[in-house]
């Protein structure tokens, strides 16, 4: 399937979701991410433990990824917390065929380790768009009106130009629940904050966990094609023809760098406020305690995935601005790793390390069964 060259992707994420409140369930959690870890940590060597304390229980995170697990190169990656599994890929990497494939690599495992026979699992898969343009300086309705065909009128409204927007519905279709969502906000380039448009649009469906195979395999295609064909109806014109427009350039990714959107509907669903890849030696730094706080004091009108984890993405709320600052360079100069498997007797027990700066994440495990996952923070 061909790719838009200029296409207005910041990221698209496959989700699944299921019950895990119960202290049996997180306690089979904490194996599954050792297990996960264990028969991915080829494709996927990188760890991240989002956790802003390794102390605070799990039951504090539920619904919200705990751990990151990424390529060498950053992307395809996929994160784990009770009750939640994402697999994430970002524009510049995304080709349908290689995201549906990482797909079924990582919940092929996921299937064989989680033990979640007998429930009821939600799966989703959400783009997220950002369209420039100065919405502070223009006719933002009538710009929405003829690029997006979506027309948003009343009477009781006087006629000083609107300075933000914010639209969001859900309804059934073939595939699924559709949801679709669109607001104003900001795209945050070294620095500077880029005027836009940002959409988000999903389908969703729940399934028993014994279906998630068959799942992928037929429905999860036609949920794809379902929300292509939705982004094609929506930009058709002079909007969706710049985006077939190739744009050569050595910047970051205008798209993907960074991003402020204003949230305040309870069906804009997919934001992860944690997702930044943040250095270890700032563990209770303040950005994620600010955005844990922010959460649960948001918590009764929103409804976050915490599923997003562009590069850079940071979420205003009204007024609260959640921030999370991504410098690559940095990054890449700080992180250190290195995979150590050792090989003890009889038992053939495997003894596999991650270490990065100041944090180590270890798993013992023999004949392929985990006995034990542990992680630390250096101090």
């Amino acid at each position: 399937m061909s790719k838009l060259p200029n296409a207005p992707l910041v990221e698209v994420i496959f989700e699944i979701s299921w019950n895990s409140t119960d202290k049996v369930s997180l306690d089979k959690f904490q194996l599954l991410l050792g297990s996960m870890f264990s028969e991915l940590k080829k494709e996927f060597p990188n760890v991240i433990n989002l956790r802003p304390d390794p102390a605070i229980p799990f039951n504090a995170f539920v619904g919200m990824p705990t751990h990151r697990f990424s390529s060498i190169n950053g992307y395809p990656m996929y994160q784990l917390g009770p009750g939640i599994m994402s697999v994430n890929m970002t524009n510049s990497a995304y080709v349908w065929e290689d995201f549906i494939g990482t797909i079924k690599k990582v919940v092929n495992v996921f299937e064989k380790l989680s033990e979640l026979q007998g429930q009821e699992i939600t799966i989703a898969l959400k783009y997220l768009d950002f369209f420039k343009c100065n919405f502070s300086e223009i006719d933002l309705m009538e710009h929405i009106k003829t690029n997006f065909h979506l027309n948003v009128e009343a009477p009781y409204f006087d006629r000083t130009p609107a300075k933000t927007f914010s639209f969001a519905t859900t309804r059934s279709c073939d595939v699924g629940i559709f949801t679709m969502a669109m607001n104003t906000g900001y795209n945050n380039i070294q620095g500077a904050q880029i005027e836009g448009i940002i959409t988000e649009s999903n389908i969703s469906e729940k399934i028993p966990f014994e279906a998630l195979n068959s799942y992928i395999g037929e429905k999860l295609p036609q949920a794809h094609d379902f929300l292509g064909n939705f982004f094609k109806q929506m930009t058709e014109g002079q909007l969706y023809k710049s985006f077939e427009q190739m744009i050569c350039s050595t910047a970051y990714n205008d798209y993907s760098d960074g991003l402020m959107a204003s949230r305040h509907n309870i069906l804009c669903s997919s934001s992860d406020i944690s997702f930044e890849p943040i250095s270890a030696s700032k563990k209770v730094s303040e950005g994620v305690m600010y955005t844990r706080f922010s959460y649960f004091l948001l918590s009764f009108s929103l409804s976050l995935s915490m599923a997003t984890i562009s590069s850079g993405l940071s979420i205003q709320i009204k007024k609260k601005k959640m921030k999370a600052k991504f410098n690559r360079e940095a990054y890449a100069k700080n992180i250190q790793e290195s995979v150590n498997i050792a090989e003890k007797g009889a038992n053939n027990l495997h003894i596999s390390s991650f270490e990065r700066a100041d944090y180590s994440f270890h798993i013992k495990e023999t004949a392929g069964k985990v006995l034990e996952c542990s992680e630390a923070w250096y101090k």
